[in-house]
C-alpha cells in the first residue's frame, strides 16, 4: 500500500463544505467550509489551547471558528457578509444550533473522504 493512500491530515486540512440546517433542521442556503479532526489546524489550536490557563482558554465556539476557513450565503439587511474569524465567531453565538452542527461534522471522518 503506498502512504499516501494513509494521509489524512492534508485532505482534512483542505476542508469540507457543510450544508447548515435551521433550527427546525430544514436545509438552508448557507454553507460553512471546515476543517477535519486530523488537520494540523485542528490539532494546533487544541494543543495551543490547552496550553493556555484560566481565563486565557478558548471557549468551544472560538475553537470552532479557529477551524472554519470560509462560509457563503450569509446576508445582513440584503447584503452579503464577507467571511471572516468575527463574522463565524458572531454566528456561532448567536445560533447554537450551528455550532452543534459544525462541532459533529468535523468530527465525522467520513466527511473528509473523497469517493
Amino acid at each position: 500500500m503506498d502512504i499516501s493512500e494513509l494521509d489524512t491530515c492534508t485532505i482534512h486540512g483542505e476542508g469540507s463544505e457543510l450544508q447548515i440546517k435551521d433550527q427546525l433542521g430544514n436545509d438552508t442556503d448557507v454553507y460553512v467550509t471546515v476543517v477535519g479532526v486530523d488537520s494540523k489546524l485542528w490539532r494546533e489550536t487544541l494543543k495551543g489551547n490547552a496550553r493556555k490557563s484560566g481565563d486565557d482558554k478558548l471557549s468551544d465556539n472560538e475553537i470552532l471558528a479557529k477551524v472554519c476557513l470560509s462560509f457563503r450565503g450569509l446576508e445582513s439587511e440584503g447584503k452579503e457578509i464577507p467571511f471572516s474569524y468575527e463574522a463565524i465567531l458572531n454566528l456561532l453565538e448567536i445560533a447554537p444550533y450551528i455550532a452543534d452542527q459544525i462541532d459533529r461534522f468535523i468530527g465525522n471522518r467520513a466527511n473528509f473522504t473523497k469517493s
